[in-house]
């Protein structure tokens, strides 16, 4: 990856299905997930992961979720969005990802000098 910024970002808010079983859950992220969207998904050139703040004082309607994972992407979103479809079959996915209430929150967001979907 170059040191350009990237050409949008994909925020996903996760949780795991049970506070009981969040340590298989950052298991599964770190060590398959992550590596599977960055071998499988065109556009996705870095990821990272965050836990919320203990400082972070309650925001209504915001997600509720305590992990934020930020995917820098390089090409148009639309373009990510289809090659995310298209890779979903390869993808390993964990009954440790929250579903219901609990399943994540994806945010797709362009850079703001980059035209609407492009």
């Amino acid at each position: 990856m170059t040191n350009e910024s990237p050409r949008g970002l994909m925020l996903v808010f996760a949780s795991p299905s049970d506070d009981s079983r969040e340590q298989e859950f950052n298991a599964w992220y770190d060590d398959v997930h992550i590596p599977e969207i960055l071998a499988a998904v065109q556009g996705v050139t870095a990821a990272r992961r965050y836990r919320i703040s203990p400082a972070q004082p309650a925001v209504p309607g915001a997600p509720a979720a305590p992990y934020l994972t930020v995917y820098d992407l390089d090409r148009p979103s639309a373009e990510v969005l289809a090659s995310f479809a298209a890779a979903r079959a390869e993808l390993t996915m964990s009954d440790a990802l929250g579903s219901g209430e609990r399943a994540p929150t994806v945010m797709i967001y362009d850079a703001s000098d980059a035209a609407p979907g492009a």
